[in-house]
């Protein structure tokens, strides 16, 4: 069944249960008037019923003191609660609230990755009656199987067993005696690839050995001048762009991308005008969200709704309606310089974290 701690195990056969369910309500009435006494005489005599719903959790990964200690928390706050005037046995309405007790402790505890209470129990369950079913089967129970043991979907069996599955550290070290962790194999994507950067260097090679081998000399002097104010043009064209922008962003002015900016088409003049019909979707958005609406309910919302998305797409997602809500032009302001340029060559853009200077527009 399960281990107890010796000291629990000696004390709990020292003290057996021995009040009738009427003392019992007496007790638990004077522990509520502040008797010490009575309060201390009910939970020696329920911690069996303790030590009884924490054996149920014997496989959650937490140590059987810890899970007794939080059954007697919970024992003691049901002395708290009990209503003597319901005529119900106080035992019997203890061991729900130390089951409850127990389990929301084992949840916030006895796991990395917390999952719902009623999986937890659901994998508790399935552990409990899996050596059953193979010993009866001659091999390991099915999902479908087991789903029909407990009652519960074949999908909230799948979850629970995800919800058991163990964890392993990244500095976990896999195969001796080289010693490689699981963080040695994730590959760093901050730098470059390694076979990229050997074939690119390679066809560099190749261009350039061609090139050596049509030209002579002077030939090849002159395309190395030619490349070098070819590229340094870029550079100056690259640089005169990007000064062009941050001109107009410290002047104030956006560039809106209308294309995909909803509740506003552009104007002859290149001004903002509002688009009648699409404010209206803009105007709903932001009401369903005051009312309680997640970003996902709205997004469903809008496509049952057969309302078109900002890019004319007929299925809303949530990441969508989530960029409407936290996009500032709509209370008439404007974050600018969100992005910029990294490398001239390449046009890589970056997300501007404090790189280069940004401008509020009110």
């Amino acid at each position: 069944m399960y281990d107890l701690n010796p000291l629990i195990g000696g004390y709990m056969d020292a003290h057996r249960h021995t009040m009738s369910p009427d003392e019992q309500k007496e007790k638990a009435a004077l522990a509520q008037q502040g008797d010490k006494a009575a309060r201390d005489a009910l939970v020696t005599d329920n911690l069996r019923l303790v030590a009884s719903a924490a054996g149920a959790f014997e496989l959650c990964g937490v140590d059987f003191d810890d899970i007794f200690q939080e059954g007697c928390m919970a024992l003691m706050n049901a002395i708290d609660l009990y209503r003597p005037m319901y005529n119900r046995c106080f035992s019997t309405y203890a061991y729900d609230k130390i089951r409850w007790g127990i389990s929301r402790a084992v949840i916030k505890t006895g796991s990395m990755i917390r999952s719902p209470l009623h999986i937890k129990e659901l994998y508790y369950k399935i552990m409990r009656i899996r050596p059953g079913l193979a010993c009866e089967l001659g091999r390991e129970a099915t999902i479908a199987e087991l789903a029909a043991e407990t009652g519960a979907s074949e999908k909230n069996i799948k979850l629970a067993l995800q919800s058991g599955e163990s964890l392993l550290s990244l500095e976990y070290e896999m195969r001796e005696p080289d010693g490689i962790s699981f963080m040695e194999l994730i590959p760093d994507t901050s730098m470059p690839d390694i076979e990229e950067t050997v074939i690119r260097n390679h066809l560099k090679e190749l261009v350039h050995a061609a090139v050596r081998t049509c030209l002579d000399d002077r030939e090849y002097k002159m395309l190395t001048i030619l490349s070098s104010l070819a590229q340094e043009e870029s550079r100056s064209i690259s640089a005169a762009t990007t000064w062009g922008h941050r001109k107009r962003f410290a002047d104030g002015k956006e560039m809106v991308p209308f294309g995909s900016f909803l509740g506003y088409d552009r104007g002859e003049n290149g001004e903002l005008v509002i688009n009648s019909e699409q404010a209206e979707v803009v105007r709903k958005i932001y009401s369903l969200f005051l009312d309680g609406y997640s970003c996902f309910s709205i997004a469903k919302r809008l496509t049952a709704e057969d309302i078109p998305t900002p890019m004319g797409k007929k299925e809303w997602k949530n990441t969508t309606v989530q960029s409407i809500l936290t996009n500032v032009k709509y209370k008439g302001d404007a974050l600018l310089q969100k992005t910029y340029t990294v490398d001239f060559k390449t046009k890589e853009k970056a997300i501007n974290r404090g790189e280069v200077q940004q401008y509020y527009v009110s």
